[in-house]
Formats: C-alpha cells, sequence, structure tokens
C-alpha cells in the first residue's frame, strides 16, 4: 500500500508546482501592460510664456483616451502611466487653438516630445450688460434680460 500513496504523492506535487507556476503566470505583468511617460512644455506662440492649466491627452487612432495630465504654472506636463503604442497628443485650452501632436510614440522609459507652441485664439463672447439702480433690490425682484 506504500507504493500507491508514493504515486499518489508525486502527484500532487507535480499538480501543486503546475498550478503554481500557472498562478505566477497570471500574476506577472505581460509586455502589452507596460507603461511609459510621455513630458513637454507649452508656451504661447507669439510671447514665448510658458501656458498653464492646458490638457495633454493621449489618444488611440480609435479615438480612445488613455492617458491625460495638466500642465502647471510654467507650463509643464507629464502623463503617467500611459500603456506602450504610438498616439496622437492633444493639447487644448480655452483661448488657444487645439494643438495635435502626430506618431508619439511611448515605451517603457520616459517620452519628451519637446516645446510645443499653442497659438491664442480670440473668444467671441456674448456681451454682458449691468444697470445700476438707485433703490436696492432683491436679486428675486431685480429685472433681468436673455
Amino acid at each position: 500500500m506504500t507504493a500507491p500513496r508514493r504515486i499518489l504523492s508525486s502527484t500532487r506535487r507535480g499538480l501543486c508546482i503546475v498550478a503554481m507556476a500557472a498562478l505566477a503566470a497570471c500574476l506577472a505583468p505581460p509586455a502589452a501592460l507596460a507603461q511609459g511617460t510621455v513630458t513637454g512644455v507649452v508656451v504661447d506662440a507669439e510671447s514665448g510664456q510658458p501656458v498653464g492649466e492646458v490638457l495633454a491627452e493621449l489618444i488611440t487612432s480609435a479615438r480612445q483616451r488613455v492617458a491625460f495630465a495638466n500642465a502647471d504654472a510654467q507650463g509643464r506636463f507629464e502623463i503617467t502611466g500611459a500603456p506602450t503604442g504610438s498616439y496622437l497628443l492633444v493639447l487644448s485650452r480655452l483661448g488657444y487653438e487645439i494643438r495635435r501632436v502626430d506618431g508619439v510614440a511611448v515605451g517603457t522609459g520616459p517620452t519628451d516630445v519637446g516645446t510645443v507652441r499653442l497659438v491664442s485664439r480670440a473668444l467671441r463672447m456674448n456681451p454682458i450688460v449691468v444697470t445700476p439702480s438707485r433703490t436696492e433690490e432683491k436679486v428675486l425682484k431685480a429685472p433681468a434680460s436673455t
């Protein structure tokens, strides 16, 4: 009876090793999930001054956003956690034209796109008319027009 137990024990040990190897393979990050970083600086095309609060987005060919970041007050942005691949970098801010940079290749290391210039754009907005009154009025009773 000891021989069948040895066979059963070695079979269990083998199955345990196979199960542990399969679990390790599932938990290991595949190369497709490797991530990189994209950095750059955004400046005004006319003045050369940094432009802050610019939204920097990495867009796939299927037009899906995979990662994004906002530029700081010095115009620097750093998009982290971007999957490796080739993307369209889109930079946008109110008062500036949208800027697109094609073919940004993201690898496992940092990718620097350098200095990107944004062209300012005038915004046409509806005028605001302020009319003073001699008497104090509550907001609900003040005349308003649209």
